[in-house]
């Protein structure tokens, strides 16, 4: 799954955009996120098992407009990101279980409650396995 994100709001230096495969809708869920954040850093996060924390891998320094993609092999999801959609860099690999069915989409936080924010993206792409 991939996903161009054209922009995001500045609510926070943490505000978040990407693509995100998840266990289910539970807040605490097992997840992984292939992300850009407001403060022009790419990265994953991911939540290992149900409630518990979760864990960043921080990737290179980019800003929007980029690009972010999940790739899943069973229980291994690698995070990438690139400036053209085509040539893609590895952020990071995390091994999460989850069942064979799985929520995917596209995920955006301000990190900043109450306040929203808004995210741009276009060219949405699911590939099976």
């Amino acid at each position: 799954m991939r996903a161009h994100i054209i922009g995001l709001g500045d609510t926070d230096p943490w505000a978040k955009a990407g693509v995100m495969i998840r266990a289910t809708l539970d807040p605490g869920a097992p997840n992984v996120f292939a992300m850009l954040t407001a403060g022009n850093a790419a990265g994953m996060q991911s939540r290992l098992t149900a409630g518990g924390p979760t864990n960043l891998i921080a990737g290179p320094w980019v800003n929007a407009p980029y690009w972010t993609r999940l790739v899943r092999s069973g229980s291994t999801f690698t995070a990438y990101v690139s400036p053209d959609g085509s040539n893609w860099t590895p952020v990071g690999t995390q091994t999460v279980n989850m069942d064979t069915t799985v929520l995917a989409g596209v995920a955006v936080t301000s990190h900043n409650l109450p306040t929203a924010t808004q995210a741009t993206i276009t060219s949405l792409t699911f590939t099976p396995n």
